[in-house]
């Protein structure tokens, strides 16, 4: 069986969250105003969502859902987004759970 380096399951894994986040701004109208006012931190969330999912051994949906509410607190707590907001990307992010579930099986 081939060994997938940490690295690309990482890429694929950020990738994964990445496109909860390009679903959320691209296709709800809370997304696009946010996209324009530039106040959503994308890149960052995909990268804390995706790292922290990494490191858990075994990762179930709940752990990842936990994962993505307290990335998302994180984020709330530093003014950085609106209760609102995070509630829908957090619900994006959820999503994408199952894109997520098999880039981690890559490992």
């Amino acid at each position: 069986m081939k060994k997938t380096s940490k690295f690309v399951v990482g890429a694929s894994v950020a990738a994964a969250v990445a496109a909860g986040i390009v679903g959320f701004l691209t296709q709800t109208a809370r997304g696009k105003k946010l996209a324009k006012k530039g106040k959503l931190y994308a890149a960052e969330i995909a990268r804390q969502v995706a790292h922290r999912a990494e490191k858990l051994s075994g990762i179930s949906k709940i752990a990842y859902e936990r994962v993505v509410d307290e990335v998302i607190a994180q984020y709330q707590q530093q003014k950085k987004m609106s209760r609102d907001a995070g509630a829908e990307l957090a619900a994006q992010l959820k999503k994408e759970w199952n894109a997520v579930k098999k880039e981690l099986k890559k490992k």
